[in-house]
């Protein structure tokens, strides 16, 4: 499983850097699943100060204050795939997917677990996904690899790096 990756990579990264670049693209993937026409380039200049959107403005904040949040629903490495899928799927019909991807990225780091960008270029993965939990543990999996492995470029080492 490839969320099995991320979480090397989130144990040993500084999680205050990790968040922020995962935070940007979050936002810009979530806002634009939500349909909102909008440029990565100007949530970026939200973050940066340089532009105002109300509207990204307000999600960022949003965000910024769930995660910020303290108890938790208790996740585990080897279960935090199918209670975050169930949990979506479960969500999303009440909340809407805006509310359900935040909620679920504040479960997973509450319990120290790398959070998942929701892409938006998988918009139809995604719906299918949402109708079979399996099939939604399969889509945050592969979501997961997007996020951590392939989006930062972030490698494990291997044992022969650690020797040279």
């Amino acid at each position: 499983m490839f969320y099995t990756e991320a979480l090397k990579l989130w144990s040993r990264g500084n999680t205050e850097e990790l968040l922020d670049k995962f935070l940007r693209k979050f936002v810009y993937s979530s806002l634009r699943l939500d349909g909102v026409n909008i440029t990565y380039t100007e949530v970026e200049a939200v973050f940066a100060g340089d532009n105002t959107n109300k509207l990204t403005e307000d999600y960022i904040g949003f965000c910024r204050n769930v995660l910020k949040q303290g108890e938790a629903v208790k996740l585990n490495e080897d279960n935090a795939l199918k209670v975050a899928g169930e949990f979506y799927c479960n969500m999303y019909s009440i909340l809407g997917g805006r509310i359900a991807r935040m909620l679920v990225n504040y479960v997973l780091i509450a319990n120290n677990l790398p959070p998942i960008i929701f892409w938006y270029t998988d918009e139809e993965e995604h719906d299918r996904a949402l109708q079979d939990t399996k099939e939604m543990i399969k889509f945050l999996d592969n979501q997961a690899y997007k996020t951590w492995i392939k989006d930062y470029n972030l490698k494990l080492k291997s044992l022969k790096e650690f020797l040279d």
